[in-house]
C-alpha cells in the first residue's frame, strides 16, 4: 500500500513538472519568419546594386526580430557582417549593421580550428527593431567583410521574424 502511494506521488510530481514547463514555454513570445536574405557573397554598395532585397508591408506596431545564420570557413583573419538599409518608397529611412559574432543570444555558436582553417557556424538572435509608420518598406541587405581568398561561404542568411 505504501509503495503505491509513493508511486502516485512520483507520478503527480512528474505531471506537475511537465505542466509547469509547458505553461512557461507558452508564455514566451513566438515569432514567424517574414523574410530571409541570403547574399551569399561579400560585396559593396555600387551604383545602387544590392545583393539581396525584398519589399515588406509593415505596421508601426510590428516588432521585428533580426536573426542570422552563417556557416563559413577561412584561414587567417575574417570578419563578416550584414548591412541592412531600409527605404519607404524612394525615401531613405535608416540603416544598420548586424555582426553575427556579436549577437544578443546564440542558439548555435560553433568555432573550430583545424590545419590553420577556422570553421564557424552561428545561429543567433541579433536584436529587435520596428518602423515608425505603416507602409511598404524596401529592405536591402549586403554581406560585407574582408575579401579573404580562402573564405568559403556555405550559408549567409539574415532573417527577419515578426513577433506574434
Amino acid at each position: 500500500m505504501k509503495r503505491t502511494f509513493k508511486l502516485q506521488n512520483v507520478l503527480l510530481f512528474g505531471l506537475l513538472i511537465f505542466s509547469l514547463s509547458f505553461l512557461s514555454s507558452c508564455t514566451e513570445s513566438t515569432s514567424v519568419e517574414i523574410a530571409r536574405f541570403s547574399p551569399g557573397t561579400i560585396t559593396a554598395y555600387k551604383r545602387g546594386i544590392f545583393v539581396a532585397e525584398d519589399t515588406l508591408s509593415l505596421k508601426a506596431t510590428d516588432k521585428l526580430e533580426i536573426w542570422t545564420e552563417v556557416d563559413f570557413s577561412y584561414q587567417g583573419k575574417q570578419n563578416l557582417f550584414f548591412r541592412l538599409v531600409l527605404l519607404r518608397g524612394d525615401e531613405y529611412i535608416s540603416e544598420f549593421y548586424v555582426d553575427p559574432e556579436k549577437a544578443e543570444r546564440f542558439e548555435l555558436d560553433f568555432r573550430e580550428e583545424r590545419d590553420s582553417t577556422v570553421y564557424r557556424k552561428i545561429n543567433a538572435y541579433n536584436g529587435l527593431f520596428s518602423v515608425e509608420q505603416d507602409g511598404d518598406y524596401n529592405v536591402k541587405v549586403l554581406l560585407m567583410g574582408l575579401k579573404n581568398p580562402s573564405l568559403d561561404l556555405n550559408k549567409t542568411d539574415l532573417i527577419l521574424r515578426k513577433q506574434e
